[in-house]
């Protein structure tokens, strides 16, 4: 299918178990942090999931320098929110993402360059390979904050939101995943 095709699937998905996860955070904790060491509040790393969103749209409408320029100050003072204000400001970015992507020729993805935090800017491939580790590392983040507040069932099933059909299900479709892809493969060989 191509580049950009391949960017969207893993973007979105990206998404759907980061919003997965945001919906797993108790009510009325957002000011928790891991008790040692300089954290984000829960809050703030909530809104910062929407961030994650909002950096994307503004590389594509070429606003992020100017974000950018006062960056540090930004994080110094970094918003926090509450799980369903998170959430909806998720939705809503991830939404505007989605339509330029939606909007974007394949050629367009491969050539088109934006500022991204560098000298010169930079292609689409080099931009998306980034915001993935980006947005995945806050993902992870979140996924830690949850096991340390020590909720039950925040495993590698949550972090995948494979958690919502029951654990035999899910480990079933893996079994039929492998025994069709083998027997595809084993045909051609």
């Amino acid at each position: 299918m191509g580049c950009l095709h391949d960017f969207k699937r893993t973007y979105k998905t990206l998404a759907d178990t980061t919003l997965h996860l945001m919906k797993k955070v108790p009510e009325g904790k957002e000011d928790w942090k891991p008790p040692t060491g300089e954290f984000m509040t829960m809050g703030q790393l909530l809104y910062h999931q929407g961030d994650c969103q909002m950096f994307l749209k503004k590389i594509f409408e070429g606003t992020m320098r100017e974000l950018d320029k006062n960056f540090m100050e930004y994080m110094a003072n970094h918003p926090s929110a509450s799980k369903e204000e998170a959430i909806k400001r998720f939705k809503e970015e991830h939404e505007k993402v989605m339509e330029y992507l939606d909007n974007m020729t394949e050629k367009e993805f491969l050539n088109k360059k934006y500022y991204f935090w560098t000298v010169d800017d930079e292609p689409m491939p080099f931009i998306a390979f980034n915001v993935i580790e980006h947005n995945a590392s806050h993902k992870y983040q979140l996924f830690m904050y949850l096991k340390l507040m020590g909720l039950p069932g925040i495993d590698s099933f949550a972090l995948g939101g494979e958690d919502t059909a029951p654990r035999e299900q899910v480990l079933e479709m893996y079994a039929k995943a492998h025994e069709a892809y083998e027997k595809k493969h084993s045909v051609k060989a």
